[in-house]
């Protein structure tokens, strides 16, 4: 599942959740694409990741910085995420210049180690 959203003609941003994974050291990786739209220069974003439970308690959170310019796509990697079967929603905000911000998250679901996806994405610029 692949999601393009767009951020006040700054950035198109990819959150790319179909290569969501949980291995068996119970780390979760999941792909990002962020593309700059408009301008040249190297611009610093911090992009936050979150977990949610089904109780709406952050139970994951981390915060760090990305130098872009042009295009960055990496492969991000939560280690000894702990979570056991259940409901959880996987949310990635990004933040840059003067209070703009962006988000894309997604509902799965952990049954016996595996993630299944369980809705569409939702994005907001």
């Amino acid at each position: 599942m692949r999601t393009n959203f767009r951020i006040t003609q700054l950035f198109d941003i990819g959150l790319s959740l179909k290569d969501i994974n949980l291995t068996e050291k119970n780390t979760l990786t999941f792909n990002i694409s962020l593309i700059e739209k408009i301008g040249t220069e190297k611009i610093d974003v911090y992009v936050k990741y979150t977990i949610i439970d089904k109780n709406n308690e952050e139970i994951f959170s981390q915060i760090e910085t990305k130098a872009i310019q042009g295009n960055l796509s990496y492969q991000k990697e939560i280690k000894d995420t702990k979570l056991k079967d259940g409901k959880y929603t996987l949310k990635v905000d990004i933040f840059y210049g003067y209070q703009q911000r962006a988000f894309a998250e997604q509902k799965i679901k952990i049954t016996s180690g595996k993630i299944e996806i369980t809705s569409k994405e939702k994005t907001s610029v």
